[in-house]
């Protein structure tokens, strides 16, 4: 849950703050029968994830986002480019998906993924510049692509 509400809210206190409001509506739930898990009505970890997802949404109406690109730059993006020449709205949706993606990377995969797509660094050179062994930087770039596939396949079907 804390990786879900990480890649929707930068701050890691807020992060702190969310998980344990969420964790106080599963408590509350205790007095309020309608909102209990319920066995039947289906499995506990959608439950709860629902929950966690509600949570978020109500820190989103408290506290909403910036409607420009610039300002979430403050949310770590700053080392991903804009994209180089305005292309149509769905391209342009897509590419800020990618670096909302990106962003929800840890480091240094964050950095690796940057220098290898848009600085066009080789691995080698990735690998000497983190210190890292070049078979570290491969397979955390092999890993990082299939999470950002997995995320972004989540931020479609979220209708971020």
């Amino acid at each position: 849950m804390r990786s879900y509400v990480a890649c929707k809210v930068s701050n890691t206190q807020d992060v702190e703050d969310i998980l344990q409001d969420a964790a106080l509506k599963v408590i509350e739930t205790k007095h309020r029968p309608s909102a209990r898990y319920d066995p039947q009505r289906g499995a506990f970890v959608p439950w709860l994830s629902r929950v966690v997802e509600n949570t978020v949404n109500d820190y989103f109406r408290r506290n909403p986002p910036p409607d420009d690109l610039q300002a979430e730059t403050e949310v770590g993006e700053e080392d991903i480019p804009e994209p180089s020449e305005p292309a149509d709205e769905t391209d342009i949706e897509k590419k800020v998906l990618v670096r909302r993606a990106v962003c929800c990377l840890d480091e240094p995969s964050r950095t690796i993924v940057r220098l290898y797509f848009w600085e066009g660094w080789t691995i080698e050179e990735i690998a000497r510049e983190l210190g890292l062994p070049v078979a570290t930087v491969h397979r955390r770039l092999n890993g990082d692509l299939k999470r950002l596939r997995e995320k972004l396949g989540n931020f479609q079907r979220a209708g971020a």
